[in-house]
């Protein structure tokens, strides 16, 4: 599955400016709820609330309201930023090992023409 690294980019930078968002409730009698502070406006959104059904119970409910906490756009801007660095420094060491076979290679035919011409020259002394 191919990522839009930069429409991710432009639409958590579309979030901000929001703090880190925090699970909240989580220990209360009724379901987790993730919510978002916006500093600016000073009111609480809710981003996420579940209703207990069959399928989602609060052990899950708790897990879900984690993960959607921790993957923040600050987050993703972490991980775009330290995928960014991962692929440009695959990207420098890559064409560290071409030049370095193209010196080897050329080191070796190096080598293959001075023995050649040493050889040439015992033939001819002989």
């Amino acid at each position: 599955m191919a990522i839009d690294r930069e429409a991710l980019r432009r639409l958590a930078e579309a979030i901000i400016p929001l703090e880190p968002w925090i699970a909240d409730g989580l220990e209360s009698p009724t379901m987790p709820r993730v919510q978002a502070t916006l500093t600016r406006t000073e009111f609480t959104t809710n981003l996420v609330a579940w209703v207990p059904d069959g399928e989602c119970g609060r052990e899950q409910a708790v897990a879900r309201a984690k993960y959607i906490a921790a993957t923040n756009p600050q987050a993703l801007f972490v991980l775009l930023d330290e995928l960014e660095a991962t692929e440009a420094q695959s990207k420098e060491l890559r064409l560290e090992i071409v030049i370095r076979d193209e010196q080897i290679s050329y080191e070796q035919n190096l080598r293959a023409t001075a023995e050649a011409t040493a050889e040439r020259g015992r033939v001819l002394l002989q």
